[in-house]
C-alpha cells in the first residue's frame, strides 16, 4: 500500500510455494519477506516481498530478515540467491554481499535491479 502497488500484483502463484517470514516485535509484525527456490535449478534461490514497517526502519530488522531467509537457502542446499531491488535500496543490499547483475527495469511502476549472491562466498553472519 505505502509504495502504490496495485494489490493484483501483490500476491503470485509463487506465494502458494514460497517460504513466507514474518518478523515480530511486542506481537506486531513489523517485517516480511519471502524465499523460493528457481524452478528447474535447486541451488537457486530467490528472496523477494522484503518491507519493513515505516516507523521500525533501521534498527536492523530488515537485516534479521535478510540474514534468516539467507541462512533457510544454505540449510536447504542454496548455492546463490537473487533478488529484485528497488534502486534506492541498492546501499541495503550492498551491505549484504549483493552485486547488480542488471541495467535497471520497472517492476510495478518503480526501478528496480537484478542483484545476486553468492552464498559460500562470505556466508551469512550469525543473527544477534
Amino acid at each position: 500500500m505505502e509504495q502504490g502497488v496495485p494489490e493484483d500484483l501483490e500476491m503470485d502463484l509463487i506465494d502458494q510455494s514460497a517460504q513466507h517470514a514474518v518478523l515480530f516485535t511486542d506481537d506486531l509484525a513489523v517485517g516480511t519477506a519471502r524465499l523460493f527456490i528457481e524452478e528447474d535449478m535447486p541451488h537457486q534461490f530467490w528472496i523477494g516481498r522484503l518491507a519493513v514497517l515505516r516507523n521500525f526502519r533501521n534498527r536492523g530488522y530488515g537485516h534479521a530478515l535478510m540474514e534468516f531467509l539467507l541462512k533457510e537457502a544454505v540449510s536447504q542446499g542454496g548455492q546463490t540467491v537473487q533478488l529484485h531491488a528497488q534502486t534506492t535500496a541498492l546501499p541495503f543490499y550492498k551491505q549484504l554481499h549483493f552485486s547488480v547483475t542488471s541495467a535497471p527495469f520497472m517492476e510495478a511502476g518503480i526501478e528496480h535491479v537484478t542483484m545476486f549472491r553468492d552464498l559460500h562466498n562470505g556466508v551469512t553472519k550469525s543473527l544477534p
